[in-house]
């Protein structure tokens, strides 16, 4: 698989966790989701370890938003089935896209 094919996945993850973080306006967290996005395409391993991370946190985060929806809307009696489904999506795409950012699975010659 092309390089620029397996940091796609975490480069949309970054962009849906700075809307996400965009939309609960907080300014900061939207922007260091943005400047962590160019640190994808750096080849170093202890680089993508970070990004990984982020990846990581990014995930526990849909987690807790997911649940805290849950309970808003138990709370007032709405349907929430669908909306863990697609946040359980969400969450499941962003720590499998760190996964693809397997440091020392991108050769050095691999420049695309």
């Amino acid at each position: 698989m092309k390089r620029r094919f397996r940091l796609a996945p975490a480069v949309l993850s970054m962009v849906l966790l700075a809307a996400h973080f965009l939309r609960m306006q907080n300014i900061a967290l939207m922007a260091l989701s943005l400047a962590v996005v160019p640190l994808v395409f750096v080849k170093r391993q202890w680089v993508l370890r970070i990004v990984q991370i982020f990846l990581c946190l990014g995930s526990i985060e849909w987690v807790r938003m997911t649940v805290l929806l849950v309970f808003e809307r138990k709370t007032l009696g709405q349907p929430y089935f669908r909306m863990v489904l697609i946040l359980g999506a969400v969450c499941f795409f962003t720590l499998s896209s760190a996964l693809f950012l397997k440091p020392g699975s991108f050769s050095s010659g691999d420049s695309n």
